[in-house]
């Protein structure tokens, strides 16, 4: 998909030169010097284009594909939620650079409009699901559900079953977003009905730990357990190590919602031990997060003290001051004063 639309973009460039090329041979009297610059400046400006377009694209390779990646199989942004869920990412495990995705916005723009003028239904429809992804990562789901309602028909009118999967999914990620965990399960089911029908198991898993996050959110920790399990399983199946540790870090929060504090710390140290070999930073900080929080509540304060404090560091470096800030409130709670004991006591 990228490449096609680099060489629209590449063809748009070159025609652009052209058409400079050609004002300087016909354009009427006027200096040498005149003709010269005007041909210069348009010949520039479409190079740039082409080379700014290409450029911006390739970074994205991550954010718009990288299994997995809502994958593109379905997520969401992943960001600590109340007890630090993580969901699978709709662009990739890495932190996103939000000034980044504005820029991201303005060239996926630009080449919805060249595959719309090329009549190229399959490109159209993948540059409608980026921009859905693009302002899904910029906190604005009910924006992002626009566009991936859109890339949805399209998939579904070319016959594309995995791009239709992955926009449910997408669509699933953006309802969840919103707190609408009833929708976003039924977008969840129907994308792994479809990624089991065309043998996605990096889908399947995926739309599988997202429905065991989507069930935890409504409070049925025990159901959101199997899902996680199944997900996990696939995980370790096709050697998929950063979904292996989403699926035991989520794994850990549900057990840690049914008060099974020894699973759950036992269920995080894993997942923290698979982000620091994968070097998942941001994997690092929000586990360290989930084991002090956890660690707290049986009273080993000291051993959450460096967890959160690890925690705090990684958030401020990857400019997530909403997790920072948890984080350090979580932190004010150790330097609290105990109540003093009664009298009598």
């Amino acid at each position: 998909m990228l490449e096609k639309v680099i060489r629209g973009a590449i063809a748009f460039g070159v025609a652009f030169v052209a058409v400079s090329l050609l004002d300087f041979v016909t354009a009427g009297p006027m200096s040498l010097f005149l003709k010269i610059a005007r041909f210069v400046v348009g010949a520039i400006a479409g190079i740039a284009f082409v080379v700014d377009l290409s450029e911006s694209w390739q970074k994205l390779r991550g954010l718009v594909s990288g299994k997995n990646p809502k994958q593109d199989s379905a997520g969401a942004l992943p960001t600590r939620a109340v007890q630090h869920v993580e969901q699978t990412p709709i662009g990739g495990e890495g932190n996103i650079n939000m000034s980044g995705t504005q820029k991201t916005i303005a060239h996926h723009t630009q080449a919805l409009a060249i595959a719309r003028q090329r009549g190229d239904r399959h490109d159209e429809g993948n540059c409608l699901g980026r921009l859905g992804i693009a302002y899904h990562s910029l906190g604005q789901p009910e924006r992002a559900i626009v566009y991936y309602q859109q890339a949805l028909a399209i998939a579904h009118e070319i016959g594309d079953r995995r791009g239709e999967g992955s926009r449910l999914g997408n669509l699933g990620s953006a309802y969840a977003a919103l707190g609408q965990s009833d929708r976003a399960i039924e977008h969840y089911q129907q994308a792994l009905a479809i990624a089991r029908e065309i043998g996605d198991r990096r889908g399947e898993g995926s739309h599988l730990d997202n429905l065991g996050s989507a069930y935890a959110a409504l409070g049925q920790s025990d159901r959101a357990i199997v899902y996680h399990q199944q997900a996990l399983a696939i995980a370790r199946e096709i050697g998929d190590r950063r979904a292996e540790g989403r699926n035991l870090c989520n794994l850990g929060v549900a057990h840690s919602e049914l008060g099974n504090s020894g699973k759950a710390i036992e269920y995080t140290r894993k997942a923290l031990s698979i982000a620091l070999q994968t070097r998942y930073r941001y994997g690092e900080a929000n586990r360290r997060g989930n084991l002090g929080e956890e660690l707290i509540k049986i009273g080993r304060t000291d051993e959450a003290r460096e967890h959160l404090t690890r925690a705090l560091a990684l958030f401020e470096a990857l400019d997530r001051p909403d997790d920072a800030k948890e984080t350090r409130e979580l932190l004010a709670t150790l330097d609290e004063p105990s109540d003093p004991p009664k009298d009598g006591a």
